[in-house]
């Protein structure tokens, strides 16, 4: 009984999962030149959710990250980007970086930046 009450709340309160949302949530940028200032990555989505979707706040877990997001509503089937871009002068070899991603109409979403600095 409480798990059909609680599905019904998240079918009410209007939160999809975020594979009607991104179209991918892991960006493998390959073997980026140690003379490269930045790098980007665009997580390109399309709202497929059948709701409106507004993302509130998009948290970044290293200062070297600058990210670039819409704050407009984004209505159904509209599509846009992510912007992440890494500041590769402080990074070596290998690496891997994430943005968490908060949204009203989605759930939470973990997006990943990987490479290696060669």
């Amino acid at each position: 009984m409480t798990f059909l009450l609680l599905n019904s709340f998240f079918s009410y309160a209007g939160i999809y999962d975020t594979k009607h949302f991104f179209e991918k949530t892991i960006i493998d940028l390959g073997c980026i030149k140690p003379n490269s200032n930045q790098v980007t990555a665009n997580f390109v989505f399309h709202n497929q959710t059948g709701n409106i979707v507004t993302i509130m706040d998009v948290k970044r877990t290293c200062g070297c990250i600058k990210i670039e997001y819409p704050t407009h509503p984004i209505n159904i089937q509209e599509t846009g980007n992510i912007k992440v871009t890494i500041n590769v002068n402080k990074v070596s070899g290998y690496f891997q970086k994430t943005v968490l991603v908060y949204g009203l109409g989605i759930k939470p979403t973990i997006l990943k930046i990987k490479g290696k600095i060669q």
